[in-house]
């Protein structure tokens, strides 16, 4: 996203302003929300009346204005092939604008965001890091408040893996070469991916050097004059490192607007010397910032501009363009909600910087892990005045950052093809596992504002067995709340409007019993820790039945 998150605004604020989306302070917001996690774990102490401690598995709606539960179908598909999450699919933007500190790697280590853009958004075009200046134009250059070689050092602490920018919009692969060699020949340090500019789309001093640039230039530049320029970058790279993995595009900075013609244009030029196509994705953007509502701001999670729909257009616009180059994926190199700036906000703003940002990219989380093709999500931003940062400025968390630091960095390595629907929409799932645990990981959305749903993991094909740790997460609570599930793991759950669930489950042994209540039967599903596939366990009197054979349970 085009300059969003810096805390900075530059002189040459005309210009900047006028090409880049920009952000906002964090705004509260009163709006009945809710989250609820599950986890299920080992065995934690029992309680014999309800089998839970500390709560309910039903979470209630936090108001009564919400609509009554409605039921919602999910399903893992049986004998399909599974599928690993890529090294590389957490990630999040770097800002060359803000100062990095052993707070913020801390902040990222006890998340699954091992991937760092740097030095991130509009700073990939300005940004030197052999000088350690940001050129704004208008002959304003200033010192970036951390150098490569902090940002190096950085990374390293919770070994992060970088995306390294570099400026394309003056066209300089000289310079671009220069770069390379700085980092990876005199710091030390070997980028996993190269990026080479940002967002060319909203170029306006394409091919001018940074001490001639202006706020009234207007030098843009096409599809195909970007891929050529990506053509002899990646040949001044490639003279430094000839390992070099390079991403094609860094973003068009137009969302989904002819996103395909750039594309199609560089994939078609270098498809076999590039490494993936990067994009950015902000569905919600900022035209209905102002007044939009909870509906219309979750709404877009189906637009033109989203995820599930921009995937798909942009896997054929490679496979088109390059027919050989199936290995090629796309890298979400920026992805959040809206795209508002720091002043004005509006609604958007709000949700953005509270908990409705929560519900939101949990399940852009989910549409990118159920679409084969997209090896990278890198959030926007790590820390700033864009409202969905995870960090302010000064380094105060937002809601979004327990998201990823309690909830996220529980799924599992190995996604699990499975279905989900809901006639009223906004229910979104996604099923990972751990192969040499057995866990399996259950994450669930209902970004419908003004329904709950109701979820019956009966014959959904997720084993039942195993005790569970719930926490629920409201704007009241501000924090999730924990529960812990002993002995079996309910099939029944209500999640709320607006609402996560994340459910771990540990499958039982065969030796202390299936997790299902006296009296119940279960069928198993054959994960790893199961009796057998399709044994059914009967439960009466303290005995279990197995497939007709008796044996004590307890």
């Amino acid at each position: 996203m085009a300059g969003a998150g810096s805390a900075h605004s530059p002189p040459t604020t005309q210009r900047v302003l006028a090409r880049r989306k920009w952000a906002a302070t964090w705004l509260s917001i009163g709006a009945p929300l809710f989250v609820a996690v599950v986890v299920c774990l080992g065995a934690p102490s029992y309680s014999p009346t309800s089998g839970a401690v500390g709560g309910s598995s039903h979470l209630s709606p936090a108001l009564s204005m919400f609509n009554a539960a409605s039921n919602v179908t999910f399903s893992v598909k049986p004998n399909s092939t599974f599928r690993g999450t890529p090294y590389s699919f957490w990630g999040v933007n770097g800002d060359a604008f803000e100062a990095l500190n052993n707070s913020t790697g801390r902040t990222l280590h006890s998340t699954s965001l091992n991937f760092v853009l740097w030095p991130g958004g509009r700073a990939n075009d300005m940004y030197d890091p052999i000088t350690n200046t940001i050129n704004e134009g208008n002959g304003v250059v200033r010192t970036a408040p951390t150098s490569e070689a902090a940002f190096v050092r950085w990374c390293r602490t919770f070994d992060c893996h970088a995306i390294q920018g570099l400026p394309g919009e003056i066209d300089n692969p000289t310079l671009a070469g220069q770069i390379v060699s700085y980092i990876e020949r005199t710091l030390g340090f070997h980028p996993s991916y190269w990026e080479i500019g940002n967002e060319p789309a909203l170029w306006e001093s394409f091919g001018i050097p940074w001490t001639n640039w202006t706020s009234t230039q207007s030098s843009n530049v096409t599809p195909d004059q970007y891929a050529q320029m990506v053509h002899s970058y990646i040949s001044a790279i490639r003279a430094v490192d000839p390992t070099a993995r390079i991403l094609g595009l860094p973003g068009v900075g137009t969302g989904a607007w002819h996103e395909t013609d750039w594309i199609q244009a560089t994939v078609a030029l270098n498809g076999p010397n590039l490494s993936g196509v990067g994009i950015h994705v902000y569905p919600a953007g900022h035209t209905t910032a102002q007044n939009g509502s909870l509906s219309q701001f979750y709404g877009s999670l189906t637009s033109s501009s989203s995820l599930a729909v921009r995937v798909p257009a942009d896997l054929l616009a490679i496979s088109s363009a390059c027919p050989t180059c199936y290995k090629l994926r796309l890298f979400v190199t920026e992805i959040g909600s809206g795209s508002v700036g720091p002043t004005n906000t509006g609604n958007y703003g709000a949700y953005m910087a509270g908990f409705p940002q929560v519900p939101y990219i949990a399940t852009e989380a989910i549409q990118g892990l159920n679409q084969k093709g997209v090896s990278n999500l890198d959030f926007y931003d790590l820390e700033g005045a864009y409202p969905g940062a995870l960090l302010t400025n000064n380094g105060t968390a937002r809601p979004l950052d327990t998201l990823f630091s309690e909830l996220l960095n529980q799924l599992g390595p190995v996604i699990l093809p499975s279905t989900a629907t809901w006639a009223a929409g906004g229910f979104y799932a996604v099923a990972t596992a751990n192969r040499s645990s057995g866990v399996e990981t259950l994450l669930f959305t209902n970004v419908n504002a003004m329904d709950e749903v109701h979820l019956d993991l009966v014959g959904s094909g997720i084993g039942r067995s195993g005790t569970c740790m719930s926490w629920a997460w409201s704007n009241k609570t501000m924090e999730p709340t924990s529960t812990t599930w002993t002995r079996y793991v309910p099939a029944n759950w209500t999640l709320p409007a607006v609402s996560v669930l994340l459910l771990v489950i540990h499958p039982g042994s065969t030796t202390s019993g299936p997790s299902v209540p006296p009296g119940g039967t279960f069928l198993t599903t054959g994960s790893p820790g199961d009796v057998s596939v399709g044994a059914r366990i009967t439960i009466t009197n303290n005995w279990m039945l197995i497939s007709g054979r008796p044996n004590r349970w307890f």
